[in-house]
């Protein structure tokens, strides 16, 4: 975890002031210790006039400790804080009483600047630098062995990467071979610069080229980095968005995962465009299939990749192509044998005169034409499809109600399509809000579905647009993010850049266009302002908050349309 519940510049009584103000009971802080030169204190939130601090010993190369004599001892004071979180509880030694440890108060930032990386290690930084830089590619991290000061990472012409401390004070910031403090960490790199080269203790002489800018975002600095990604680049002559856009582009060769199933000569006419194949490792396999050579039938193969978030909230995606004429049964078996009960469907059937996606669904809704059952419902192999009812939300969205019944046992299930109809295959939408309330209306239904069963259960979200990769992966990808600033809070950062290379190391191509690319920052950035998160951010800490409580509460879909 990032290492921002180290403040810097503060005592017992601050601490104490900021934990009420803008924690909640179980948040804590860590700071330098007053009494003790090398050592911290642990401030902890117990109640909301209690408050504990603790003392943690920095014993140099036996490690840190929790009081004296501690049996557990940690390399460095991230790790020590690791352990303890994982546990959630930590014994005071004094009075016996148990301390919970769940919301770390994190402190501001020192700058907003991307070449500052955050609390990543020596040796992230090292392969950071070797992998994407260049000599004289430089970035700047938090100490993890001297948590109150800064390291600045060098990459020299030999390929090494030299690490020069840098020290903060009540002074400001200075380092070795420096003879006066800078007031910000901004202004000590351009002075920096300015001195090039710069000479460190062991006499390795450093150039500064250019930053290794990072992705990653503290939502407390979005709106400030958005703003910054605008700027054109003085190093690339390119906005920010681009950089990361055409990065993106550049390292796609680097996922080298098969896609021969799709290229056999039984399931080339399942897919929609004849380059678009979902990865061989993570593809929906449908079952009870023979897979008898040249029978596509028999075939378990249909174009959809399983897509899972590296965070780990327990949401699951089903990416697909628009079914054809021909892969309407495979699509619902694959419905019905993955549990999905929530199609998000980004595309309209038809678009400037060509096919999208075929209708996979009947005609009439039931209510329409009650006497017809050949308008409302459709036979797919051993599936009945019935369309129960269709309901408008708003000019740009509609959700349709199925009834989908096994015809071999009678077993029924709901499912519900949501079809988004203001995004154009390469383009964007232009209302935003309206696919933020459309996110959050799958969403609350999502919750609904998953609160009336086991959490041992999962219901993945069946995603397709056309293609299944473009306006597809755009939407996960969002949703992907709000969830992680909704579970974990405002404090938390995200990194938009590295949740798409995680979406195309499951699906190829994920985010067609830059255009896409900067409208996944404009959507978070949106439901950020839209949540008022701007007002509720300190001039030095951020509230924990959670999200799910805090966000306006919306109808769900399954209210409206349910039967």
């Amino acid at each position: 975890m990032l290492g921002r519940w180290f403040h810097r510049n503060i005592n017992g009584i601050e601490a104490e002031n900021l934990l009420r103000e803008f924690g909640q009971n179980g948040s804590f802080l860590i700071r330098p210790s007053q009494s003790t030169i090398n050592s911290y204190t642990l401030s902890v939130r117990c109640t909301e006039n209690i408050f504990k601090h603790i003392k943690i010993q920095n014993n140099g190369d036996s490690g840190y400790e929790i009081g004296e004599g501690s049996s557990d001892k940690f390399a460095t004071l991230a790790e020590l804080v690791d352990h303890f979180i994982m546990k959630e509880t930590l014994r005071d030694k004094l009075d016996g009483s148990i301390l919970v440890l769940k919301y770390p108060l994190n402190c501001k930032e020192p700058t907003s600047e991307r070449y500052f990386h955050g609390a990543i290690s020596g040796q992230e930084a090292t392969k950071l630098l070797q992998d994407k830089g260049k000599p004289g590619s430089y970035l700047v991290r938090e100490s993890r062995s001297e948590p109150q000061n800064y390291v600045l990472c060098v990459r020299c012409e030999n390929n090494r990467v030299v690490h020069l401390i840098i020290k903060y004070t009540d002074k400001g910031y200075t380092m070795h071979s420096f003879e006066k403090f800078l007031p910000t960490l901004d202004e000590f790199i351009n002075e920096c610069i300015k001195m090039c080269p710069i000479v460190d203790v062991r006499d390795n002489v450093v150039y500064l080229k250019q930053p290794l800018n990072s992705s990653r975002i503290n939502v407390s600095n979005f709106n400030i980095r958005f703003n910054e990604l605008f700027i054109e680049s003085r190093y690339k002559n390119k906005n920010g968005f681009s950089e990361e856009f055409e990065s993106l582009q550049q390292i796609d060769g680097k996922f080298l995962y098969e896609r021969n199933d799709g290229c056999k000569s039984e399931n080339r006419a399942k897919n929609r465009f004849k380059t678009i194949l979902p990865f061989d490792y993570n593809r929906i396999k449908l079952k009870n299939r023979t897979n008898k050579p040249n029978d596509p039938s028999e075939s378990d193969y249909i174009n959809a990749n399983r897509i899972q978030s590296d965070e780990s909230f327990g949401k699951t995606y089903l990416a697909t192509q628009g079914p054809l004429v021909n892969t309407c049964s495979d699509f619902w078996s694959m419905i019905w044998q993955e549990e999905s009960q929530i199609i998000l469907m980004i595309t309209h059937e038809e678009e400037k005169g060509r096919e999208k996606c075929f209708r996979y669904w009947p005609p009439a809704t039931k209510e329409e034409d009650p006497k017809n059952e050949n308008n409302f419902s459709a036979t797919y192999k051993n599936l009945k499809i019935t369309l129960l009812k269709l309901t408008k939300i708003c000019d740009d969205y509609i959700v349709r109600n199925f009834l989908m019944t096994d015809l071999n046992t009678n077993e029924t299930r709901k499912v519900y399509q949501y079809q988004y109809l203001a995004w154009s295959d390469h383009g964007v939408p232009e209302n935003i809000q309206n696919t933020l309330d459309f996110i959050q209306d799958f969403n609350c239904l999502y919750k609904e579905i998953c609160d009336t069963v086991p959490k041992s259960r999962s219901f993945p979200l069946t995603v397709h647009c056309s293609a299944g990769i473009g306006r597809t992966g755009a939407i996960i990808a969002i949703d992907m993010i709000l969830d992680k600033i909704k579970i974990c809070g405002i404090q938390c950062d995200i990194d938009i850049y590295k949740t798409v290379c995680s979406l195309r190391a499951q699906r190829s191509g994920m985010i067609q266009t830059e255009k896409q690319y900067q409208f996944l920052y404009i959507a978070i950035r949106n439901f950020i302002q839209s949540l008022n998160i701007v007002n509720q951010i300190d001039s030095r800490v951020m509230q924990n908050a959670n999200f799910m409580s805090t966000s306006t509460p919306r109808t769900s879909s399954l209210q409206s349309i349910s039967n």
